[in-house]
């Protein structure tokens, strides 16, 4: 019996570990779509800010 209850919180206390490492990794990873999220909002402001022919009519005079 105290085998079996051993065994039995041995095995408790490695899927605890496995939980909390993939908690840490799941935050990792929500970190990372953040970052991406962030980059992926600039390049449409470029992209937004380059098609707008205004500004390239404005930049081009700045230039020449």
């Amino acid at each position: 019996m105290w085998k079996k209850l051993y065994e039995l919180v041995e095995r408790l206390i490695r899927l605890s570990q496995r939980v909390s490492g993939q908690e840490r990794r799941t935050e990792e990873l929500r970190q990372e779509v953040r970052e991406l999220t962030r980059m992926m909002n600039r390049v449409v402001v470029e992209i937004n800010r380059l098609s707008d022919p205004g500004i390239r009519t404005r930049e081009n005079a700045a230039l020449g």
